[in-house]
């Protein structure tokens, strides 16, 4: 019986060829001098952006759905608590996500209205929301802190030229 010996992988020379005969997932992972751009950064803004609408949203439909909140259970959204706990994480998650995007991209002008926009959030509600007078603040400050987290996202893609 004769049975022949495996064969050797052939070597690629060509580090490009290497890459595209890759995974996707490898070709992800490559090194940054600036660390990967996915995982904590991406999810930062993502999830920022996610809670900047939620917040503009909220703003905008307690006053409509103040009567009906109670009786579907979720007469906690229209307490100054259910306001704060959002305001926080808000901020949280814009400090984490300036402070990724900065390191990122370097682009001070975000970091600047991630300031402002959390601003106006705090802002809408010490003049209190039971009025226009604070629910305009908090609107806008919602709106804009979902659009500089979408900004951010996308200057810190950019500034990675893979």
């Amino acid at each position: 019986m004769n049975r022949s010996l495996p064969q050797p992988i052939p070597q690629v020379l060509d580090p490009a060829v290497a890459v595209r005969e890759t995974s996707s997932e490898a070709a992800v992972d490559h090194a940054h001098p600036h660390g990967p751009v996915h995982a904590p950064k991406t999810f930062y803004d993502r999830f920022g952006a996610f809670l900047g609408f939620l917040c503009a949203i909220h703003c905008l439909a307690v006053p409509l759905l103040l009567g009906v909140l109670p009786a579907v259970g979720l007469g906690f959204m229209a307490a100054h608590e259910f306001d704060l706990s959002i305001i926080g994480i808000a901020c949280v998650f814009a400090a984490l996500a300036a402070r990724s995007g900065y390191r990122a991209h370097g682009d001070k002008r975000i970091v600047y209205g991630f300031v402002a926009a959390v601003s106006l959030l705090a802002l809408g509600h010490l003049l209190g929301e039971d009025g226009l007078v604070g629910r305009i603040p908090s609107i806008i400050g919602g709106f804009s802190l979902a659009a500089l987290h979408i900004i951010n996202l996308r200057k810190t893609r950019a500034s990675c030229a893979c």
